[in-house]
């Protein structure tokens, strides 16, 4: 286990905690379909990835270039365009339910997120991919455990249904179509994690030289359709907490996530506070790690074989720079 783990880590994060909550919260179960069919239909893409990795030794990044020098540069580009908005999102909402589980309000989100930031590249720049593969592997584990545990008690428990505020969706609302077109497009994550994933399984390659390709399979699966279970536990999640409940919901990522730990600990109880609040924090941390590792290892590794015509020339201060300019 390891790269389908990390594949985890990066997927489930906004997507799942704000807005497949918010599927359950706006919509009921009506939008439950869509993320069941995203994962299927999407998953010969994210297969692909370890698939080739695992076959090759080469990550997709390499595969990319003998396709076309231009198609690698192309990547890049739009690699560039998003890695800083992308990490700018997750690292603001995991200093958001940091902030908040913290109890400092006092201090402002900018210092919060520079705080995670520096951590988890100090975390990385020193342990590289193989801390991060040990790192990981405690944190999903307790990021599925408190998931389960929050949901089972939330359904149990749900708050008082009232038909005024029950929301059905329509395809007639623009509003609905929107919000449709950004679940569909970001479940169960963007596809260039497709890319990350085939990078870690040839890090993974490099500590486990007996990792087959059966293995490579398995590992992903098991972290692919366990997303796709997170995705419809945390709808469940947005059901039984705020569906039909006439709560109106915050707007900003950070303070959504801030007022579900918020109304689950209302309905459930104080008792639940820190299994909803960690679950949220795991979800976040995970995937704020797994981004910022690799957005600058794709950067660093695609300028190597760009100047170089291979992966292995990709050097470890290149990464550091990728990796502090990141940040």
């Amino acid at each position: 286990m390891g790269p389908g783990l990390l594949y985890a880590g990066a997927a489930v994060g906004v997507s799942h905690l704000v807005q497949s909550t918010k599927a359950g919260a706006v919509f009921g179960y009506d939008l439950l379909w869509v993320i069941i069919l995203a994962n299927i239909l999407k998953y010969p893409f994210f297969e692909f990835g370890p698939r080739y990795a695992s076959q090759t030794g080469e990550s997709l990044l390499t595969g990319y270039y003998k396709t076309g020098r231009w198609l690698l540069a192309l990547y890049l580009l739009t690699c560039l365009a998003t890695m800083l908005p992308a990490l700018a999102a997750v690292s603001v909402v995991t200093a958001g339910i940091a902030k908040d589980i913290s109890g400092t309000q006092g201090v402002s989100i900018v210092v919060w997120t520079g705080v995670v930031l520096s951590i988890i590249a100090l975390l990385l720049a020193v342990g590289k991919y193989k801390l991060l593969d040990k790192i990981i592997k405690p944190i999903i584990i307790t990021l599925a455990l408190t998931t389960i545990i929050a949901v089972i008690s939330s359904v149990s428990s749900p708050v008082e249904k009232q038909t005024a505020f029950m929301t059905h969706f329509d395809f007639s609302q623009s509003g609905h179509i929107l919000f449709f077109v950004a679940l569909f497009g970001w479940m169960p994550a963007p596809l260039d994690v497709s890319v990350w994933h085939s990078m870690w399984t040839v890090e993974k390659q490099k500590l486990n030289r007996h990792s087959s390709k059966r293995n490579s399979l398995i590992d992903f699966k098991i972290g692919y359709w366990g997303t796709t279970l997170l995705a419809a536990a945390f709808v469940l999640l947005g059901y039984a907490v705020i569906y039909g409940s006439g709560i109106e919901m915050a707007q900003t990522a950070d303070a959504f996530s801030a007022q579900v730990i918020s109304l689950y600990t209302t309905s459930i109880g104080q008792w639940s506070y820190f299994i909803i609040a960690i679950a949220a924090l795991c979800t976040m941390v995970s995937t704020t790690l797994t981004c910022l590792d690799a957005y600058p290892r794709t950067v660093s590794t695609g300028i190597s074989i760009l100047l170089k015509g291979s992966e292995k020339s990709s050097t470890k201060t290149l990464y550091l720079i990728c990796l502090g300019l990141s940040a």
